[in-house]
């Protein structure tokens, strides 16, 4: 038996709660993701972790608190990763580069984690609390620290003088699409499209001219 499957008792390691909770976690951004908040059941969400559906509740409570549980830990692993990325945003290098360097880290983020982004497509095209909760613990953070890095480009004629908030929001959606249909590309186009290329023709598509070779 699974030791997660046992509810805590005195003398039980806390550290063990705090494994059981991290699995349920990791098996439930991709139930949402894949099947959205109405589309898995808690049944469902703990079977893919491992163990009784009781556990949902004994660590989460319902299944609302299991889905904002998953977006506040995206919300952590997201300021640590904002934090890595912050020299790019503000560094002493030329603009170009410094966009660069985001425009890659973005997209090496976003490949890595395919089901925060199919988990905010699923949101964004259904207003309710939980979306309320996206927006403010993931999407304005990364409007707020990406913001000023694209108007320095606007101001440098990198790019075309818009609302930084579309911007924002194009950028992450154009390289969510071409991630996700990656394999269609090469369709398109008769030739392979691996990461590497799919990175690079990315970074040109933004950058325009600027973009390092």
């Amino acid at each position: 038996m699974d030791p997660c499957d046992t509810p805590r008792r005195p003398g039980r390691p806390r550290g063990l709660d705090s494994i059981c909770r991290e699995k349920l976690l990791a098996a439930a951004l991709p139930a949402f993701a894949r099947h959205g908040f109405d589309g898995v059941s808690l049944r469902a969400i703990a079977r893919a972790a491992g163990f009784d559906a009781s556990m949902v509740s004994h660590h989460f409570g319902s299944k609302a608190d299991l889905w904002y549980a998953v977006v506040e830990q995206l919300a952590l692993e997201f300021q640590a990763d904002l934090e890595d990325s912050a020299l790019g945003v503000a560094g002493p290098q030329p603009v170009w580069q410094r966009l660069a360097a985001v425009v890659d880290h973005m997209v090496d983020r976003l490949a890595a984690r395919p089901a925060v982004v199919m988990l905010v497509s699923r949101e964004i095209n259904d207003p309710s609390p939980r979306l309320d909760f996206l927006v403010e613990h993931l999407l304005r953070p990364a409007y707020l620290h990406y913001a000023p890095l694209w108007r320095e480009g606007m101001e440098a004629g990198v790019f075309h003088q818009t609302d930084p908030a579309v911007f924002h929001l194009s950028f992450f959606g154009a390289v969510a699409m071409a991630l996700s249909a990656q394999e269609v590309i090469g369709r398109i186009t008769g030739q392979p499209m691996d990461a590497d290329r799919l990175k690079q023709e990315i970074r040109r598509a933004m950058l325009g001219d600027a973009a390092p070779d």
